[in-house]
């Protein structure tokens, strides 16, 4: 805690970043990321007006259907608008400061704030492994939505870590929960793998091997605190 006071005063004053998006994963992602910054006071919300803020992250559609609208908005705010590459001209001529095309992640926002306003932000947090619950997997930079399926899956693998578990009791052990087949095992466990590998990035992590026609093996597992804080 100390530390974590000394990092608040050397930023006084608070970035103020509101971000705008309609993806439960991204304002998850972005909401967790933000809180391990000191500097910034940050807002995630599904949707609302243009907001007055240091920074406000909006979708390139609504800025474009804003600035249609009303072509003279009032600059308050430097605006990163986020979409398809062919919106990148139309918001750029609607007033906004920088354009991230989809997908893009927290990092990536923090590390566009930063370069534009390096002394106002602290540095990154540090890869502190990866937690996970029933609805969520994340790590200090990245979060990702997780499936019901998912999370059981997680549960059993993580139970006997660096052990292999055998298909026919992993999909066993979904079918008490979860209408699926041991054809959909393999499925679910790439999906799986996937997440793990974003979540870890950049940085090596955990990872689901696969022994072929046999069974799954977790390996690299950290175990976690009970305070996932």
């Amino acid at each position: 805690m100390g530390s974590r006071s000394k990092v608040q005063d050397r930023y006084p004053h608070e970035t103020k970043l509101c971000v705008l998006s309609d993806r439960k994963e991204t304002r998850e992602q972005v909401e967790y990321y933000f809180q391990r910054i000191a500097g910034v006071d940050v807002l995630v919300v599904p949707d609302a007006p243009l907001p007055d803020a240091d920074w406000s992250v909006v979708p390139a559609e609504q800025l474009v259907r804003i600035g249609r609208a009303s072509p003279r908005i009032k600059q308050t705010t430097r605006i990163i608008a986020f979409g398809p590459a062919d919106l990148l001209t139309p918001a750029f001529l609607f007033g906004c400061w920088d354009f991230m095309k989809e997908p893009w992640n927290a990092e990536e926002l923090y590390l566009r704030i930063r370069r534009d306003a390096p002394d106002t932000l602290s540095d990154p947090p540090e890869n502190e492994g990866i937690h996970y619950d029933t609805s969520m997997m994340w790590s200090a930079r990245h979060a990702v939505e997780l499936r019901p399926v998912e999370y059981r899956l997680m549960e059993m693998l993580v139970s006997s870590a660096g052990s292999l578990v055998s298909r026919e009791e992993l999909a066993m052990g979904l079918l008490r929960t979860h209408q699926t087949s041991s054809r959909s095992l393999d499925m679910h466990i790439s999906n799986l793998r996937k997440k793990i590998r974003m979540i870890s990035a950049p940085a090596p992590g955990p990872s689901i091997e696969v022994q072929r026609g046999v069974g799954y093996r977790l390996v690299d597992w950290v175990a976690q605190s009970e305070d996932q804080d």
